[in-house]
């Protein structure tokens, strides 16, 4: 357990109450972020119909946490782990290369839709693409939350000595 010196809490509290944005802007983000949310779900689930998929839905949630970030300051978003991101990108990764063993198992090539889709249109007419833009999207969330909270913490240090020095 690290003990900071009230001088050096009081520069860390004015460097994150500088980073926050007015009430309005908090209200607004607050109130748009499970709309942001449910679309980059939208566009992630339904991406083998529409526009759209698992990167596209993934950077979706990436710029709802970002906005969350302007607006409530470094300190919100600090409590994404790094090592839970770490896992899931891991896991999204295993999830694509699984689902595209399906295809040997089922006798044919890597990547082949070996499930076959119902009707057209439908959200699971796809076969397997539909799994493939979940995995994507569970991986490009994870790893560029993790590569933007890299970030932002070497910015929050980079800031902290700079108003020290």
């Amino acid at each position: 357990m690290v003990i900071e010196a009230p001088q050096r809490r009081i520069k860390r509290r004015a460097l994150e109450s500088r980073a926050e944005m007015t009430v309005i802007v908090r209200t607004i983000i607050r109130t748009l972020l499970p709309v942001v949310l449910v679309f980059g779900a939208y566009i992630i689930t339904y991406g083998h119909l529409t526009p759209g998929g698992g990167f596209q839905g993934g950077m979706a949630f990436v710029g709802a946490v970002m906005s969350f970030y302007l607006a409530f300051g470094y300190e919100v978003v600090r409590g994404f782990l790094h090592e839970d991101l770490d896992l899931i990108e891991h896991m999204g990764a295993l999830g694509y290369l699984l689902i595209g063993f399906l295809g040997v198992v089922a006798g044919a090539t890597f990547l082949n839709n070996a499930i076959r889709g119902g009707e057209p249109g439908a959200l699971f007419s796809g076969g397997i693409v539909f799994l493939l833009n979940l995995v994507v999207g569970f991986k490009v969330v994870a790893g560029t939350l993790l590569v933007v909270l890299i970030l932002l913490a070497s910015l929050q240090k980079g800031e902290a000595r700079k108003e020290e020095g």
